[in-house]
C-alpha cells in the first residue's frame, strides 16, 4: 500500500510508488472519493466536513441513504445526547432562514433534554413568527398531546379542537361507540353498572342552563317530529316529544307518535291537556268475573249485573284513606275491583301476583277510564234523582187528589 502527502492546497508533496498522484478540484473541508484511476482522488464539492458538521448539498436534489441489504439487520441513524443533558437530539427541516417569516419556515423533530420527551416543533406557531410545539410525548408515557387544532382528512386544520372533515369517530372507549353523520352511538356492556350521558352546567349564575334540544324543520310532510325514545329492546318502546303532524302537540305514547298516544298537550294559550279516551266506555253493567263493562246487558264469563258506580268508588276511596297498605294487590277488595274495571292499576294492567318484581308498591289512576267512570256514576245519580222526583210528583198528585187539591 502506498503513501502520499499533500499540502493544504492539495498539491502533491511526496508519495511512495503506487500511491495516489492527484486530488482533483480540492478545496478546504471537502471529503474525497476514488477518482477515475486508482492513483487519483476527487474532492466532492457537495460533501464537506468541518469536524462537527457534515454537509450534503448541491444545486440539485440531495439524498442521504442509510441502507442495509442483509436480512434481519437494522439500518439505523442514531442521534445522541448525554444522559440528563439539556441539549437536543433532533432532525431539522428548514426553508430559507427558518425564522418563521413568509417562505422561511422551519420544523424540528426529536428529543428535547430540557423538557424530557419527544417534540415536533415549529418556528411559526401562530402566524407571527413565534415558535412553539406542535405535539409532545412526555417521557415515560405513550400519550400524545396536540398543542394546536387537528384536522383529519384535509389539508387544513382548526386553530383548536379536532375537525373530522365529514369523517366519523369510531370505537370511543369501547367498540360500537361511534359518532357518524347521523348517529351518536354509546353502546357497550356495563355489568351491574350504568351507562350515563351527562349535560352538566356547573355555574350558579343567573340564566345558567343545561339543555338537550331536539329540533326538526317545520314541514307539512308526515313524521317530521322531534322526539325522545325509551326502549326495552324487542319488548316495549315509549316516545316523548312534539308530533308535528298533530298540530305540533306534545305527546307521550308508544312507538310512532300519533299512533297510540297516552297524553297530548296542544300548543294553545294556555295549553290544553288531554288523555286517550279510547279505553273508556259506560259502566252501567259489569261482569263480576273479568270486569268487562258496557251500557247495556251482555253475555260474558261471569254474572253481568247493573253496577253502582258511585258506591264502588266510595268503598275504594274509604279503603285508600283508612288502610295501611291498600296499594298491595289483594289487600283491598274494593280497590282490586276498580283495578279489574280498569279505573285504577297496580304496577301493570295485568295486576301481577309476583311481588318480587315490584321494587316499590304502586297504585295509579287511569285518568281516561276514571273520567268515564265518574260520568257514568253522575248519570246513574241523575237517573236515580229523576226517578225519585217522578215518584214524588206522582205521590204528591195522588195526595192532592185525595185531599181535594191544594189550598192556598
Amino acid at each position: 500500500m502506498g503513501w502520499t502527502f499533500y499540502n493544504s492546497s492539495g498539491q502533491l508533496l511526496k508519495s511512495s510508488p503506487g500511491a495516489v498522484t492527484a486530488i482533483n478540484n480540492a478545496t478546504a473541508n471537502e471529503l474525497v472519493t476514488i477518482g477515475a484511476t486508482t492513483t487519483e482522488l476527487c474532492a466532492e464539492a457537495a460533501l464537506t466536513f468541518t469536524g462537527t458538521i457534515l454537509t450534503v448539498g448541491a444545486a440539485q436534489c440531495s439524498k442521504l441513504i442509510v441502507e442495509n441489504n442483509a436480512s434481519c439487520y437494522n439500518a439505523t441513524l442514531d442521534l445522541k445526547i448525554e444522559a440528563s443533558g439539556c441539549g437536543e437530539a433532533v432532525v431539522v427541516f428548514t426553508q430559507g432562514s427558518a425564522n418563521g417569516d413568509a417562505n422561511n419556515h422551519g420544523y424540528r423533530m426529536g428529543y428535547k433534554g430540557d423538557q424530557p420527551g419527544f417534540r415536533l416543533y415549529t418556528t411559526d406557531a401562530d402566524g407571527s413568527s413565534n415558535a412553539g410545539d406542535v405535539l409532545r410525548v412526555v417521557d415515560g408515557t405513550n400519550d400524545v398531546a396536540f398543542v394546536g387544532g387537528v384536522g383529519v382528512g384535509a389539508s387544513t386544520a382548526p386553530t383548536a379542537g379536532i375537525d373530522l372533515n365529514n369523517g366519523t369517530l369510531l370505537n370511543v372507549g369501547a367498540a360500537g361507540n361511534d359518532w357518524t353523520a347521523n348517529t351518536l352511538s354509546h353502546s357497550s356492556a356495563v355489568a351491574s353498572g350504568e351507562k350515563i350521558f351527562y349535560v352538566q352546567n356547573t355555574s350558579a349564575d343567573a340564566v345558567s342552563e343545561s339543555v338537550i334540544r331536539a329540533t326538526v324543520a317545520c314541514s307539512a310532510n308526515g313524521r317530521v317530529d322531534a322526539i325522545f325514545m325509551a326502549q326495552v329492546s324487542g319488548v316495549q318502546t315509549w316516545t316523548v316529544g312534539v308530533d308535528q303532524s298533530n298540530s305540533d302537540a306534545f305527546m307521550i305514547g308508544q312507538t310512532t307518535p300519533g299512533s297510540n298516544d297516552a297524553l297530548r298537550i296542544t300548543p294553545a294559550t294556555p295549553p290544553v291537556i288531554s288523555f286517550n279516551a279510547s279505553q273508556g266506555s259506560d259502566f252501567d253493567y259489569v261482569c263480576a268475573n273479568c270486569g268487562k263493562h258496557g251500557l247495556e246487558p251482555f253475555e260474558c264469563c261471569g254474572v253481568v249485573e247493573w253496577h253502582d258506580d258511585v258506591l264502588a268508588l266510595r268503598k275504594a276511596t274509604v279503603d285508600l284513606a283508612t288502610m295501611t297498605n291498600p296499594y298491595e294487590p289483594g289487600q283491598s277488595l274494593n280497590v282490586a275491583h276498580l283495578v279489574k274495571l280498569g279505573i285504577m292499576n297496580y304496577d301493570s294492567d295485568e295486576s301481577p301476583d309476583d311481588l318480587a318484581n315490584r321494587i316499590t308498591p304502586w297504585l295509579g289512576i287511569n285518568i281516561s277510564n276514571a273520567q268515564m267512570f265518574t260520568w257514568a256514576g253522575m248519570w246513574q245519580t241523575r237517573e236515580l234523582v229523576d226517578g225519585n222526583h217522578a215518584c214524588h210528583e206522582s205521590r204528591i198528585k195522588e195526595l192532592e187528589a185525595k185531599l181535594g187539591g191544594c189550598s192556598g
